[in-house]
């Protein structure tokens, strides 16, 4: 990065074939990514191509795009705040619409960080303002079980703000969610729970009695039975409860 090597790979990804930019996007990617993380200000150049890039018809460059993007999204809140003001946030969206495990793995996992952020509240409120959660419905089915964990995680920190709530019982999320309680692998089941956990703790008795309509509190004594003692996942279905 000292060198000047990001800036050069920018400048040759603008002007080249499909296959050198995907190979060129991922050496961004990977500078992003680095170990120990860089400067938010060494790696800030690269954000007006990977969002030009988002929109490309080449799946393997989106991808690529995709997972520098999500790099950024890891390493602090800056990196978060400042995806969020090259105005990504609508593709990202978009792009959950994709058939493409390479571009939905590392898409979702964006989204989760920015509705994990320390801006909470507000990162939350311009996520939903593009529609998503059809998108995440759609997406809890999914066959790869990393993206539907994910998904999971992404409705645990939406419900986390009380304000959304409702938004997320109208989509019709929390039957599937109770679902993959009954059914799915434990990491998956975990981000299920605290997303039925959220709900109890912020909701009001009227979204609390549908989530006992919809079944919720037979599958919650089961999960106490299988998980006793695990990961505080005990503790936490004992709290929905």
């Amino acid at each position: 990065l000292a060198g000047g090597a990001l800036l050069a790979l920018i400048q040759a990804a603008e002007d080249c074939d499909d296959q050198s930019r995907v190979l060129l996007v991922r050496a961004i990617s990977h500078l992003c990514g680095g170990v120990p993380a860089p400067e938010l200000s060494a790696i800030e150049p690269a954000l007006p191509l990977l969002s030009h890039l988002l929109s490309s018809e080449d799946v393997e460059t989106v991808a690529e795009a995709c997972l520098a993007l999500n790099n950024i999204s890891t390493r602090s809140d800056d990196g978060l705040q400042t995806i969020i003001e090259t105005g990504v946030v609508p593709q990202l969206v978009e792009l959950l619409r994709s058939t493409s495990t390479k571009i939905l793995s590392p898409t979702i996992r964006t989204i989760a960080n920015i509705t994990e952020g320390n801006n909470n509240a507000s990162q939350i409120q311009l996520i939903m303002r593009y529609d998503v959660l059809p998108c995440l419905l759609e997406l809890l089915d999914h066959g790869d079980e990393d993206i539907r964990k994910d998904v999971c995680s992404v409705m645990s920190n939406l419900t986390r703000a009380g304000d959304h709530i409702q938004a997320v019982i109208d989509a019709g999320i929390f039957p599937k969610l109770i679902e993959l309680m009954k059914s799915s692998e434990f990491e998956i089941q975990k981000e299920a729970i605290w997303a039925v956990y959220n709900t109890t703790f912020d909701g009001n008795p009227s979204q609390v009695w549908y989530l006992i309509e919809v079944g919720v509190i037979p599958v919650l004594c089961s999960l106490l039975q299988v998980y006793v003692y695990k990961a505080d996942l005990d503790r936490v279905a004992l709290g929905a409860l």
